[in-house]
């Protein structure tokens, strides 16, 4: 069928095809029509005179069984990380004060003891740095000079601590004017950004910490908040899990909204906005070197 549509579709390079990217999608859409919509479809009717090769039913026993061994490893390793990500929640539980409390349920021996977490004011602490609303259309993740952290990837892939050798990050593209931005906000390991809008309650205030830069030029883009220590106060690898915990999140969210942490709403995109009056969290606790390796 392929072949049918290729050849009733002769393809001529021209001046639309002012890309590759251009073409494939000229590609797509003569190899594979839209009927009744936007949304792409396929019918039995198109495919149902094509031929199918089967060898003999050992061998197709055999071929059956190698893949379905593989699937059910895949899904008893989904299970094991699905199971590690709800030990790690229940654990963060425990390593930090809950709401309104100045000591950890759980603590590592040597640390037994040794009194109530300190707390300073967040902006005592921490301040902030400039940060871009370059759009999705104005990134790409083949080439460019520096690179930007969006919102959405905070959400969807970044890992709690960032590192950029692991990660996938886009570049900004080369035709955007970058000489208005200071080298003070680009990006340092030890920077915390926020997310600072979402669609979801439970993911206001979704934050990363920068732990790995490899010399490479980044900066915090679209709805985000970049905070950096003003002193070196909280060791590297610690800060990350301290906005994670479930605590901190509640206090986020209070900060956020301005109601009680409780409450919920879906639809919800209200951007985060830094403490201007003293609010003390829990902060700078004796146990980071623990926790945060």
């Amino acid at each position: 069928m392929l072949l049918k549509n290729l050849a009733s579709h002769p393809l001529r390079w021209d001046n639309k095809f002012s890309s590759l990217e251009g073409l494939v999608t000229h590609l797509r859409d003569k190899l594979f029509p839209t009927e009744g919509g936007a949304i792409a479809h396929i019918y039995f009717k198109d495919y149902s005179k094509e031929n199918i090769t089967t060898p003999l039913p050992d061998e197709q026993k055999k071929i059956a069984d190698c893949l379905s061994f593989l699937d059910n490893l895949i899904t008893a390793q989904a299970q094991k990380i699905e199971s590690l990500k709800d030990h790690k929640k229940g654990l963060m539980q425990q390593l930090f004060p809950a709401e309104g409390e100045a000591v950890p349920k759980l603590r590592f021996p040597e640390f037994r003891g040794a009194g109530e977490w300190s707390s300073e004011i967040l902006e005592d602490v921490y301040h902030l740095k400039g940060t871009n609303s370059f759009s999705r259309e104005k990134l790409n993740y083949k080439n460019g000079e520096v690179k930007n952290i969006h919102y959405g990837d905070i959400h969807t892939k970044f890992s709690t601590l960032f590192d950029i050798k692991k990660e996938n990050i886009p570049f900004i593209n080369a035709s955007e004017n970058l000489e208005k931005i200071k080298a003070e906000n680009c990006c340092v390991e030890g920077d915390i950004i926020f997310a600072d809008a979402s669609e979801d309650l439970d993911d206001v205030g979704k934050s990363i910490e920068i732990v790995n830069l490899n010399n490479e030029k980044v900066l915090s883009g679209l709805h985000t908040i970049l905070a950096r220590q003003k002193d070196k106060k909280i060791i590297l690898g610690f800060a990350g899990y301290l906005f994670k915990s479930i605590g901190e999140s509640l206090f986020l969210r209070k900060l956020v909204l301005g109601i009680p942490a409780q409450a919920s709403s879906k639809n919800l995109t209200r951007p985060l906005m830094p403490p201007a009056a003293p609010i003390r969290p829990r902060h700078l606790v004796p146990t980071q070197q623990g926790v945060g390796t």
